[in-house]
């Protein structure tokens, strides 16, 4: 197996959990999408349990999120363990999933559909800015209750507004800035930026960046800095 080093801030996503929730926060070319789809491939070596990976507005997952998996899975030259579907990468070896759904179709057969998937462990909103429906969330949150594993729920997204109910919720109410590393409260934050992942970006995205720091502070500080 290849190695492969991530920054120090991403050591929650490949442990144990510690709480229910994970916020994980940061601008373009963070990483965390790096960090997050290989935490979860190794994950499925754990037990057979499942993660329901989900976006508001999904489109077909084996054009837009699969592919980062598969390509994970090959990096770590594990493509001899999984079975990959159009909504599905599954661990032979162990049985454990990850399961792609989406959000959007937000009726009542939507939600029961997702509520009658089995041995789910692990709630991932991504891109979650695009939630703006917090009964939706907390609809299917509830339901991530399996009385046999420890069960997460992971928010991530790049902050844009501070009066969206996920900055209001975990962090306006609890006196936390978005920024902010660590466990408060029961939930665990990670935020990155680029320059936590500087390493692995060419000098042309940092360039931009930095231009973008001289011309227009607020926009970098959003785009680049995942500052709502």
């Amino acid at each position: 197996m290849e190695t492969i080093t991530y920054n120090s801030k991403y050591k929650p996503l490949f442990r144990k959990a510690r709480t229910r929730y994970k916020i994980v926060t940061g601008g373009r070319g963070s990483g965390k999408s790096f960090a997050i789809s290989s935490a979860l491939v190794c994950d499925t070596y754990n037990d057979d349990f499942n993660t329901l990976f989900t976006r508001y507005t999904m489109v077909a997952a084996h054009d837009s999120i699969i592919p980062e998996f598969v390509d994970k899975v090959s990096l770590l030259q594990l493509d001899n363990d999984f079975h990959i579907t159009r909504q599905d990468v599954l661990n032979k070896a162990s049985g454990g999933g990850i399961l792609f759904r989406g959000l959007m179709v937000s009726s009542k057969n939507q939600v029961a559909r997702l509520k009658s998937i089995a041995k789910v462990k692990r709630l991932i909103i991504d891109e979650a800015q695009e939630l703006v429906d917090e009964a939706l969330f907390d609809t299917v949150d509830n339901s991530i209750r399996d009385a046999n594993t420890n069960n997460e729920v992971w928010l991530v997204l790049n902050p844009t507004d501070m009066d969206h109910w996920i900055i209001r919720r975990f962090f306006t109410e609890k006196g936390l800035e978005v920024g902010f590393n660590g466990i408060h409260d029961g939930v665990e934050y990670i935020h990155t930026t680029y320059h936590d992942n500087a390493k692995n970006l060419d000098r042309g995205f940092i360039e931009k960046a930095e231009r973008l720091r001289e011309t227009n502070p607020e926009k970098y500080d959003n785009i680049y800095l995942g500052k709502p």
